[in-house]
């Protein structure tokens, strides 16, 4: 099993991979004038990595956590409520908290 810390620090450094891609489209775009981005793939590779391990490839919390609440930014308390109590989802640590969480 992933540690809680070991799972932060690898979300951490797939948010940054991810910002240094769009930043390397936004570049590119400058020079294809159809606007051709390219990416080495790394983030859905490790993502799907992280669902087999937590098992999440049904609820897709981690994705949700990444795609939907742009890395945690747009997450605010009240946004995700399970049977009237509130599910904080606003890092890593709280998304690898649900994910052990539903593991058991």
């Amino acid at each position: 099993m992933i540690t809680k810390e070991n799972f932060i620090k690898y979300i951490d450094e797939l948010e940054k991979i991810n910002k240094a891609e769009d930043e390397l489209g936004d570049v590119l775009s400058k020079f294809c004038s159809e606007n051709q981005f390219f990416t080495f793939g790394c983030i859905d590779v490790a993502i799907d990595i992280l669902q087999d391990i937590f098992k999440d490839h049904e609820n897709d919390w981690i994705g949700y956590a990444i795609y939907e609440l742009d890395w945690f930014k747009n997450y605010r308390e009240g946004t995700i409520t399970y049977m009237g109590e509130n599910v904080p989802l606003a890092n890593a640590g709280d998304l690898y908290d649900l994910l052990i969480e539903n593991l058991e």
